[in-house]
């Protein structure tokens, strides 16, 4: 493990402790663990730090939500799903387990399995922020196992939801795919 991370689980430590945690806040452990990622790329190292920070009990929900959500990325960049599942479970907040779950499945392509969870959800009782990947998700899943029409609906439900650029012109693009078939 590099210095860098080093320094960052040290700092981790720092939140536990009240008269420290004044100074080193949830927000700074995260730009520490991102700027170390960022110039070393250990991955290994970041996903402890995630999980570190995420186990903290001085955090809120939504930050442990948040921790969880990288950690679950950086397993499953590493291909260890057996890990995000795990990392799933430790997720509280309703709407953002389900979303992690969602991914973990995509990951090992149990489109199925995905659909038997989540094919009759009801995403809109889910906070705004979830919805446009769930859709998404869920639209991939009904494409992969051939259900053409409820993928292009949710797809469509997909993009009323995201506001990152990328991500929705890769909606557009492929609701642009379903109209040229």
């Amino acid at each position: 493990m590099c210095i860098k991370f080093s320094i960052c689980l040290m700092l981790f430590a720092c939140l536990s402790v009240p008269s420290l945690a004044d100074d080193f806040n949830y927000i700074d452990a995260k730009i520490a663990v991102r700027e170390a990622l960022s110039e070393d790329r250990d991955y290994a190292a970041a996903l402890q730090a995630y999980s570190l920070l995420a186990a903290k009990e001085n955090i809120s929900d939504a930050q442990r939500a948040d921790s969880l959500k990288a950690a679950i990325q950086l397993a499953l960049q590493l291909d260890n799903t057996e890990l995000a599942a795990e990392l799933v479970e430790r997720v509280l907040l309703p709407g953002f387990r389900e979303l992690e779950h969602m991914r973990v499945m995509g990951k090992q392509r149990q489109w199925t399995e995905l659909l038997g969870f989540y094919g009759e959800t009801d995403f809109e009782v889910f906070p705004i922020i979830v919805r446009g990947d769930c859709y998404q998700l869920r639209a991939e899943a009904l494409e992969r196992t051939g259900r053409r029409e409820p993928a292009l609906a949710d797809y469509r439900r997909a993009l009323r939801y995201t506001q990152d650029r990328r991500a929705r012109g890769k909606l557009e693009a492929k609701l642009e795919s379903f109209d040229g078939q």
